[in-house]
């Protein structure tokens, strides 16, 4: 049954519905009408998602769009072509209310199905400092990451998003004893990245994922992504790197971290977390060192 026909036979509220050409010359009406019309799921010859689909596209307001979507999500097994839709639509789209919808989507897709769209959505730079669209993107591939690593760094490194980056890079440092590759990935990945805020956002991550161990094994690629960034100028990486360091047990790091809590006179913040890393490593030799600082009211 054709699209037109079929619509005219659904009936709402005394609400009848006209032919698609007719609506077209108020979108506005259609939009309205044509929702609660596709919304009651009568028995005419189509499916669904092929209806949804075509207003999907037909409307143009982002609260009718996003019902769509919802509908479309509830309706039935969403086909390759309705994923298509919504990868186009997340990287086209300027309503942040449909962007969230399609966030909301990925939890229910199969886990291989989710990355395409994911990486349209963290491809959104204007949307990266939104409190809440990069936390629904994170919800919808954290359940992913364990199982491809590769997709889960791909996307690490190319997001806009930099909240995207830094949990990526904790849940993979989290299974570094059940996953050391998968960590490693993270180190090579801190390697590659070349700005010292996108090396930040890695390097908080993997603080994130350690804080509260005493020592953990060092990922392979650790020994020379470190002395690489060590070597550069950006004050904040080195010592985010030093931090790390302590809890991989490198024995220059911890040494160097013990000066700067000694440092009487030298930035206190900077101090208080060298403390911090040494107490949460259980560096040797600590006892003494704090007890000389006992006095020091910075």
């Amino acid at each position: 049954m054709a699209l037109d026909q079929a619509l005219t036979k659904i009936q709402i509220d005394t609400v009848k519905a006209t032919p698609i050409q007719s609506l077209k010359r108020d979108r506005d009406r259609a939009a309205r009408v044509s929702l609660r019309l596709l919304a009651c799921r009568l028995q005419i010859g189509l499916r669904i998602e092929e209806i949804f689909q075509y207003y999907l596209d037909y409307s143009t307001d982002p609260h009718n769009q996003s019902r769509c979507i919802q509908m479309l999500l509830e309706s039935e097994a969403l086909s390759e072509n309705a994923r298509a839709k919504f990868h186009r639509y997340a990287r086209s789209s300027n309503s942040g209310l449909v962007l969230l919808h399609l966030a909301s989507a990925l939890q229910r897709l199969p886990h291989e199905a989710r990355w395409l769209i994911a990486e349209a959505l963290a491809s959104r730079g204007e949307f990266a400092n939104d409190p809440v669209l990069p936390l629904m993107v994170w919800y919808g591939i954290e359940p992913a990451v364990p199982a491809d690593p590769d997709k889960a760094v791909a996307l690490a490194e190319s997001t806009k998003m930099p909240k995207l980056r830094t949990f990526i890079a904790r849940r993979l440092t989290h299974l570094l004893a059940q996953q050391p590759e998968a960590a490693n990935k993270v180190v090579e990945l801190l390697g590659r990245v070349g700005s010292a805020e996108s090396q930040l956002n890695v390097l908080t991550g993997m603080k994130d994922a350690l804080a509260g161990m005493r020592k953990a094994p060092p990922p392979a690629a650790w020994a020379s992504v470190s002395k690489k960034l060590n070597d550069g100028g950006n004050e904040s990486v080195r010592q985010a790197v030093r931090e790390v360091s302590v809890v991989f047990g490198d024995g220059r790091a911890i040494d160097e971290v013990k000066k700067i809590a000694a440092a009487r006179g030298s930035d206190s913040e900077s101090r208080r977390q060298a403390i911090r890393s040494l107490v949460e490593a259980r560096a040797a030799g600590l006892a003494p060192l704090l007890q000389g600082l006992l006095d020091d009211r910075d």
